[in-house]
């Protein structure tokens, strides 16, 4: 009889982790395709506090200095990867 109720119980285990993991798939899947652009805004809002608040001012502080001019562009090409990103997941 305990050995019945030990193989039900790792049945139960079992079962588990294969309503989670496919029900986790499923759930970045929906967020990947259909809400892709709208996902898009936070990393985007990110950079862009990140340019206001820490590259800029530095940048303004000293045009001619080549390091914080890179420093600054760092978060503006992210900020584009992150558009090229959501826009090829879409959805059609």
């Amino acid at each position: 009889m305990e050995d019945s109720s030990q193989s039900l119980a790792a049945v139960l285990r079992a079962g588990r982790y294969l309503f989670a993991i496919p029900l986790g798939l499923f759930g970045i899947q929906h967020l990947m395709y259909a809400h892709a652009p709208d996902l898009a805004n936070i990393p985007r809002a990110m950079f862009l506090i990140f340019v206001a608040t820490v590259h800029a001012p530095r940048v303004a502080h000293d045009l001619r200095d080549g390091h914080q001019w890179a420093n600054l562009l760092v978060p503006v090409c992210l900020s584009g990867a992150v558009l090229i990103l959501a826009e090829v997941f879409s959805p059609p």
